[in-house]
């Protein structure tokens, strides 16, 4: 598929002009210190604003119209901020919904480990009537073979996809993992073109890549 079909199935317009570039895969803001113990007001929001917004103007200035922030919640997503840089920029800046599983689960809340897939695509689902509306679901798992965990956020995901038509990036361990995603979202009854296969230049295996594009998913 061409990039136009793709913005689409992210839930974005294609822009009029030609020049105008899209960043897929950004993060302004990371906290690494854990689902257990991240909490409001561990950074400053004013100096991560005076820090980024010079750099994101930088990006407009280039041509670039839209940025991804693919950093989950309990990782350091901030929509309230990435609100406020978007709207000194001038630049669309996406945030996202989901869980992200990889590193071992480290960033995985204690509900999210109890609750059912479908309990958890409830959740995303209502963040995506919230006033900053999440724009993609972003998750991450571990190499394949999945866990049960790994494999309860892959189908909270389809799910959650199948109900609001979101597109869902996963960071992906390797591609045996990929494999197993497209396998659990193809079964939710999702389209292979809503799951991109992120941090795919990890798996060395180029007919993993050929396989999952073939399949229609994307690889990135």
């Amino acid at each position: 598929m061409r990039r136009r079909e793709f913005l689409s199935l992210a839930g974005g317009a294609p822009f009029a002009g030609q020049s105008a570039s899209v960043l897929v895969h950004e993060h302004v803001l990371v906290d690494f210190v854990g689902a257990d113990q991240i909490r409001p007001g561990r950074y400053d929001r004013d100096e991560v604003f005076r820090i980024a917004r010079p750099k994101l103007m930088e990006l407009r200035r280039l041509g670039c119209r839209r940025l991804l922030e693919c950093t989950p919640n309990f990782l350091g997503r901030d929509p309230e901020l990435l609100a406020r840089l978007s709207d000194a920029a001038r630049l669309e800046i996406w945030s996202n919904t989901g869980l992200y599983g990889a590193a071992n689960h480290k960033y995985v809340p204690a509900f999210a480990r109890s609750e059912t897939a479908a309990q958890l695509a409830k959740r995303w689902v209502a963040e995506t009537r919230e006033a900053w509306r999440p724009r993609f679901i972003k998750i991450g798992v571990n190499r394949g073979p999945l866990d049960e965990l790994d494999r309860k956020l892959a189908r909270a995901a389809a799910i959650a996809s199948r109900e609001s038509g979101l597109t869902i990036a996963s960071h992906t361990g390797n591609g045996a993992a990929a494999v197993e995603q497209l396998d659990i979202i193809t079964a939710e009854r999702v389209s292979p073109a809503k799951f991109v296969w992120v941090h795919a230049q990890n798996e060395r295996d180029h007919g993993l890549h050929e396989k999952l594009a073939r399949a229609g998913a994307w690889v990135e």
